[in-house]
């Protein structure tokens, strides 16, 4: 009798029929409460009626039965996993797969939990092992994912595109495909979301994405129009609790959208705080008796070839060791620059955290008494915000980086001035400001130009005009700002624009652009992306002037040009100064910064 209720449930179970399945299991364990087979669906089925704590309990008994049994073991390895409790369900994985061997879905659960804990190079691992097992689709992407987020673009790639033959339609891998080429190929990145959207028109992450690739191919058609879609798009988002469909990153091109980034950033690290609540929270009562020196801690991805480590390769110098110990954690990919090393050996410890998990890291700053935590990502890819959102220390603060607002309770502070943060945005910040009395950034004094190179035919510029400049990255433009420069050549007969190019397609777009509004090709030179720094600094040096962005201005772009002693200048275009009453705002925000106001030269 008990084994036909058994079987009874089994069919309703089969049926998703959870309720009338339920009965039948209940029925079979009052007259056989050993049946093991009836306790494991039965917690099958309360997971399903998301009644996970009593479902672990049957599933719990039905192991007391038959220790060993594996697939008892992967039952409760499942059902942990779907409570998001990773740690334990890696556990009971393990256990199993140690007596049976792994299927290559197992595997791919296993990586799931690895990477939803931070053990992001076994995770990797247990895809690539389940796509060798089993080649299909999603343990490619999930591989490639991954390392698309830890800033390996080659084996993401390859990754994206196995992926990709299995699941040609594929619209999440075409998406990632688009986001993996954005900013290095985005006429590639283009190719993607265009293909995606003939598939789904209405997936709306590849019209935002389609908006920024856009501004990197200097492609300004119906500009406003896009800005305002983007926008409601995102506001759509956030008002109906949806997955917000643009990176935190990308909304700092769109013109005047500071309380949108504040939301954007209020709900992913509402987000992130609601994933860790039920971890433990730590104690400072060992800090409250800590003698000096006071203990800092710095947390970055960005530690090697990268504008941040420019602008902080001198800062652990500056320090006083009497007063201040510091300690950098290092969670990026070790890329052997001479920028690591230095920072390495000027900081008074260096911790290499890649390939740690969240808990781990927080749990190494918490053992190491650090009192102030200073986090360098923010909202920027590849961050561990997460580590943050656990509370290691007791005062956490945000500070280069990501100039706009985390939106997060576990960070207290942000370190800016009054023109980064001027105080009509204090109301976009959840973070205190911390305002520094003149500067902002830490900035390397000792590097090194080349002077192998140092003439401007060396890199075909004329010797007979005064050079405008722009190296910022092509996205940071926008028509207004590039029309106010259109402005300036049309008025000096003898100046020529030299501006960073993402390739031939671009240089087309942006002469069109140009010659429509009167201004010929022989006006403009074309520059590269240069990767070893001294010639980068070299080249910088021969220009006349700077011409900063507005939407989006250069930080470490603009240092470089200061330090090749050449000056920068933000120009600001008439429809951002629509009467005097703005002018005056203006100079009164930017006290620092020398404005002239330029007339407008309409197509």
């Amino acid at each position: 009798m008990a084994h036909s209720m058994t079987d009874k449930g089994l069919k309703f179970q089969h049926k998703k029929q959870y309720g009338k399945a339920m009965q039948c299991y209940e029925k079979a364990l009052q007259q056989r409460p050993n049946d093991t087979v009836a306790l494991v669906n039965t917690a099958i089925v309360l997971h399903h009626l998301k009644q996970h704590n009593k479902g672990l309990r049957y599933i719990d008994k039905a192991i007391s039965i038959e220790k060993n049994n594996p697939d008892f073991l992967l039952y409760k390895a499942q059902l942990l996993h779907k409570k998001l409790e990773f740690e334990a369900a890696l556990a009971y994985y393990k256990k199993s797969l140690a007596i049976k061997s792994p299927t290559a879905l197992n595997l791919f659960h296993m990586g799931c939990c690895y990477q939803a804990i931070g053990l992001n190079e076994k995770a990797i691992e247990s895809y690539k092992k389940a796509f060798s097992m089993k080649p299909q689709a999603i343990f490619a992407y999930n591989a490639a994912k991954l390392y698309h987020f830890l800033g390996a673009k080659s084996p993401a790639e390859k990754h994206y595109l196995q992926a990709l033959r299995l699941e040609p339609r594929s619209v999440d891998i075409l998406f990632s495909l688009g986001e993996l080429y954005k900013t290095s190929y985005p006429h590639q990145a283009k190719d993607y979301f265009d293909a995606l959207l003939t598939i789904n028109p209405n997936y709306e992450k590849a019209k935002t994405a389609l908006f920024f690739v856009n501004l990197s191919l200097y492609n300004w058609k119906n500009y406003q129009q896009k800005v305002l879609e983007t926008k409601k798009l995102v506001e759509k988002s956030i008002k109906n609790n949806q997955r917000i469909p643009i990176a935190a990153f990308d909304i700092i091109c769109l013109p005047e959208a500071n309380n949108l980034q504040y939301k954007v950033g209020k709900r992913i690290s509402a987000e992130l705080e609601k994933s860790v609540s039920k971890r433990r929270s730590y104690e400072f009562k060992h800090l409250q008796q800590s003698a000096s020196p006071l203990k800092i801690g710095f947390i970055s991805s960005n530690i090697g070839s990268h504008p941040l480590s420019y602008v902080i390769n001198k800062l652990f110098l500056h320090f006083n060791s009497e007063k201040i110990t510091t300690y950098v954690y290092s969670h990026g990919r070790h890329d052997n620059s001479e920028y690591r090393t230095n920072i390495k050996n000027s900081c008074d410890y260096f911790c290499d955290c890649y390939q740690w998990d969240n808990t781990t890291i927080a749990d190494k700053i918490y053992k190491d008494s650090i009192q102030i935590l200073v986090d360098l990502n923010g909202l920027l890819s590849f961050n561990r915000l997460s580590v943050l959102a656990l509370r290691p220390a007791p005062i956490q603060v945000r500070y280069l980086g990501y100039s706009g607002s985390t939106g997060a309770n576990f960070i207290d502070y942000i370190i800016a001035n009054n023109t980064v943060i001027p105080q009509e945005n204090y109301q976009y910040y959840s973070e205190k400001l911390v305002a520094l009395p003149e500067c902002h950034s830490a900035t390397d004094d000792q590097q090194l130009i080349a002077t192998e190179r140092c003439k401007r035919c060396d890199y075909g510029l004329p010797e007979d005009k005064f050079i405008l400049c722009s190296m910022n990255t092509p996205y940071k433009l926008s028509p207004d700002v590039f029309d106010c420069w259109l402005a300036i050549l049309n008025s000096c007969d003898k100046t020529i624009l030299w501006i960073l190019i993402a390739d031939d397609k671009a240089k087309d777009t942006l002469l069109d652009y140009a010659k429509k509004r009167g201004v010929t090709a022989d006006r403009f030179y074309f520059a590269k992306r240069m990767t070893v720094r001294e010639k980068h600094l070299a080249r910088l040096s021969q220009a006349d002037l700077i011409v900063d962005s507005f939407v989006v201005n250069g930080l470490a772009t603009s240092i470089d040009a200061l330090w090749a002693e050449v000056p920068v200048i933000r120009v600001i275009v008439k429809n951002c100064v629509r009467n005097s009453i703005v002018k005056r705002q203006l100079h009164r925000h930017y006290h620092s910064t020398k404005f002239c106001f330029l007339p407008y030269y309409p197509l």
